[in-house]
């Protein structure tokens, strides 16, 4: 699953922009690899529940009340 988006995700976190990612195992990586999947498979079964009932400003503000952002 590491494309572009999800290093630059993981850059903007800290996990690979002092080094830690290095330091990390397998299953580590891995475990972080697959919560990244999870998240966006969660994002995308929020967004198909709402096509066609709500606007995408309401899509949006729904998604982040989802996972507990303001």
């Amino acid at each position: 699953m590491r494309n572009d988006v999800f290093e630059a995700l993981l850059y903007g976190s800290g996990v690979t922009s002092h080094g830690c990612w290095s330091k990390l195992d397998h299953w580590d990586k891995r475990a972080i690899e697959r919560f990244g999947q999870m998240v966006v498979e969660e994002c995308a079964q929020v967004i198909e529940n709402a096509r066609n009932v709500y606007t995408l400003e309401e899509s949006a503000a729904r998604l982040r009340k989802h996972f507990g952002i303001k």
